[in-house]
């Protein structure tokens, strides 16, 4: 299973790579949560819930590399909803809604106990990349703060350390602050964005 580098640190859950899988950095600060093993991810479920019992889960970015593992490992134990271009049949223990559908996405994203979301527009190209994937982060973002959502993941990537010295010779530190270069790609901006934005929004949101 691809490692995830989800890197939003001291606010939402942070995924990084280990080995073939991902584990999270920290434990969530809200004592409702507690880990459950899913495949070879964790996964913060309420306080009393076990696994596939009411632990519902929005995934954007559903039929990419990364979302498809993560779909086919979490549906068999987790209520999953998949945010695609164009609705698929379903697997067992998933549904599918359409990204364009917004009606249908806003409704999936109130009503989710986790957000994990790891789209990205790779159609939007030049000047509409950062503009259209900007927009559709926010979009994700407020309307999973908007609902019940108590666990957001953010799936970044190792980018975003490109311009950013190690803080100590053994390496970087979770807490450690980004550097915006402007040498950076717009890839590589749009991550760090992002990551700011995740961190900034679920702590004004007391959210994990």
């Amino acid at each position: 299973m691809p490692a995830m580098k989800g890197r939003p640190r001291g606010g939402p859950l942070s995924f990084a790579p280990v080995g073939m899988g991902a584990l999270p950095r920290r434990q969530p600060a809200d004592a409702t949560f507690r880990l459950h093993l899913a495949g070879q991810f964790v996964f913060c479920a309420p306080d009393g819930q076990r696994p596939g019992t009411g632990v519902r889960i929005v995934l954007t970015g559903a039929s990419g590399g990364i979302g498809r593992s993560l779909m086919a490992t979490l549906a068999t134990a987790h209520d999953m909803i998949g945010v695609v271009r164009a609705p698929r049949p379903a697997a067992v223990g998933a549904t599918y809604v359409s990204s364009a559908d917004k009606p249908a996405l806003a409704a999936a994203l109130a009503d989710a106990d986790c957000v994990i979301h790891c789209a990205l527009d790779a159609k939007a190209k030049g000047r509409d990349f950062l503009s259209v994937n900007r927009a559709m982060n926010t979009e994700i973002l407020e309307g999973a703060l908007g609902g019940r959502c108590r666990l957001y993941v953010f799936v970044s990537s190792q980018v975003v350390y490109s311009g950013t010295d190690p803080a100590t010779p053994a390496g970087y530190r979770e807490d450690q602050e980004l550097v915006l270069t402007p040498r950076e790609d717009d890839y590589t901006r749009l991550k760090i964005e992002s990551e700011r934005e995740v961190i900034a929004a679920c702590g004004r949101a007391g959210i994990d």
